[in-house]
């Protein structure tokens, strides 16, 4: 079964600029051997990347085995983005704090826009996750967002603008649907034509925020408050 893992300190000043290219093809070619689910968290100001992998027996001991596919994950980031970056466990998955709007949503066309991190601007709390399924050249890929609090921008508006559309999941539907990694999470997809991209943070939590958002359970304080 993957396990979760949050990536921390992908928005520090590296000694270089963002290689992209590193990036799609460190990610071209996970997708090629097994899907890859990444998902966002917001809470305030604050966003946090985590993703979902299927990880080795060594993975908890920090000593990789070969091939193992969170120890090149690993790589790949920070081949892209900076030797700083780190993947760490979360033992306990994430919690479902309550979202009170669900929407699945899928690419419109081969050419809709990647997701990123500013559609979640303007909510309390809210969560994405976008998983991509192992393919050729149309990798097939789907959405989850979910939204807390009493109000906040039309997520559906902001969908369609990146080409993609949406469907309300029922409130009865809503208790599959609290692990952002699960099957019905995938329920919709479809193809896209160009480079897989992954969900990565606009606002990463300053020091006092993970502080305050560390986990009364017994976490470490790179947990924010959504893992358990």
């Amino acid at each position: 079964m993957p396990s979760t893992w949050t990536l921390l300190r992908i928005g520090e000043t590296t000694a270089h600029d963002p290689d992209l290219g590193a990036l799609v093809a460190g990610l071209r070619n996970h997708l090629a051997h097994d899907g890859l689910a990444s998902c966002l968290v917001q809470i305030g100001a604050a966003q946090r990347a985590y993703v979902a992998l299927q990880g080795c027996p060594r993975c908890a001991t920090g000593r990789c085995s070969v091939g193992c596919r969170v120890e090149l994950l690993r790589r790949t980031l920070r081949a892209a983005l900076g030797e700083q970056v780190t993947l760490t466990l979360v033992k306990r998955g994430l919690d479902p704090l309550g979202y009170r709007r669900m929407l699945w949503a899928w690419p419109m066309s081969p050419s809709a826009q990647p997701l990123s991190g500013e559609l979640l601007a303007g909510w309390p709390r809210a969560r994405m996750a976008v998983h991509w399924r192992r393919g050729g050249a149309r990798r097939q890929v789907s959405a989850l967002v979910c939204l807390g609090g009493t109000d906040g921008p039309d997520m559906v508006a902001r969908l369609r603008a990146h080409g993609w559309a949406s469907l309300e999941a029922p409130a009865v539907a809503h208790r599959w649907l609290v692990n952002p990694f699960g099957p019905a999470a995938q329920w919709c997809g479809a193809a896209v034509a160009g480079e897989p991209w992954l969900l990565l943070p606009a606002r990463e939590p300053d020091g006092a925020t993970l502080s305050a958002e560390a986990s009364a359970s017994g976490e470490p304080a790179e947990a924010p408050e959504e893992a358990r």
